[in-house]
C-alpha cells in the first residue's frame, strides 16, 4: 500500500521533539514516554554500531 503525505511541513521536524519535551516538562515528567531514556540509548549502540560497520569516524572518536 502506497501512502502519500500532500501537507507542507514547515522545520526539519524537530519541532515535533521540542512540543513534546515542553509536554514532558508540564507534565513533570523527566522522560517522555514516547521515545524513553533506554529507547534512546539503544537507537545510539544501533547507529554506533553501523557506523562501526561502514567505517564512519568522527574526529572525537
Amino acid at each position: 500500500m502506497l501512502f502519500e503525505y500532500k501537507e507542507n511541513i514547515d522545520g526539519s521536524g524537530r519541532q515535533y521533539q521540542f512540543l513534546e519535551a515542553e509536554r514532558c516538562i508540564e507534565a513533570g515528567l523527566i522522560e517522555s514516554p514516547v521515545l524513553t531514556h533506554d529507547d534512546t540509548l539503544t537507537v545510539m549502540a544501533s547507529m554506533d554500531e553501523i557506523r562501526r560497520q561502514i567505517g564512519v569516524k568522527y574526529q572525537w572518536d
